[in-house]
C-alpha cells in the first residue's frame, strides 16, 4: 500500500488524493510533498490522530501527546464553562479534546504538520445529484438499489443489507 501512495503522490496530489478514495481501514498517513509535511486520517476518522497545536507532534491518542507534549488536562467544570464540545461523549466531541493545546484532525481533513493548519479535502468535486428534483433522486435511489440487489442476488439467494443514517464521513 505504501508504495502505491508513494507512486501516486510522485505524479501529484490529486492522484495521491485519488488513491486514498479506494482505501479503507483504519490508518494515519504522514506525507512529505512541496517542502509539507501532511498527516491524514481514515475516511471515518477510525484511526484517531491528535495533533497538538503548539508544536509539530502527532498520535494516534491524545493522552500520550499530552504525556509528552506536558498539556493539561482540563477538568469536566472547566470544559462545561468553556462549552467544550470535549465535554461530550467522543464521537460529539468534534476537534476538541480535553487537553489544553490539543486538537483531533477531523476526518477529511488534512493537517499541514508545520503550521499546524487543517482544511478539508474531500469532497474534491461538488455534488452531482444537488441539482436534481426529489423525484428524480427517488428514481436515481431506485435504480441503484435495484442493481444492487440483482448483483447481489447472482451470488448468492440470502444476503443482508446494512442501511445507514449517513454517521459516515463520506
Amino acid at each position: 500500500i505504501a508504495e502505491i501512495l508513494h507512486a501516486a503522490l510522485a505524479d501529484g496530489q490529486e492522484r495521491f488524493l485519488d488513491s486514498l478514495d479506494y482505501l479503507g481501514g483504519r490508518y494515519m498517513i504522514i506525507v512529505q510533498a512541496d517542502g509539507l509535511y501532511r498527516v491524514f486520517n481514515d475516511a471515518h476518522g477510525t484511526r484517531t490522530v491528535y495533533y497538538d497545536v503548539t508544536r509539530q507532534a502527532v498520535s494516534s491518542h491524545a493522552h500520550l501527546l499530552a504525556s509528552f507534549s506536558g498539556a493539561v488536562r482540563r477538568s469536566p467544570e472547566e470544559l462545561k464553562q468553556d462549552r467544550s464540545w470535549a465535554a461530550l461523549p467522543l464521537s460529539f466531541a468534534w476537534d476538541d479534546t480535553p487537553y489544553s493545546n490539543i486538537q483531533a484532525l477531523l476526518p477529511n481533513h488534512v493537517l499541514e504538520l508545520e503550521s499546524r493548519r487543517t482544511y478539508r479535502y474531500f469532497p474534491r468535486a461538488g455534488n452531482r445529484y444537488a441539482e436534481l428534483s426529489l423525484e428524480e433522486r427517488i428514481s436515481e435511489i431506485d435504480r441503484l438499489w435495484n442493481a444492487q440487489v440483482a448483483a447481489f442476488s447472482q451470488v448468492t439467494d440470502r444476503f443482508i443489507v446494512s442501511l445507514s443514517g449517513g454517521l459516515d464521513s463520506r
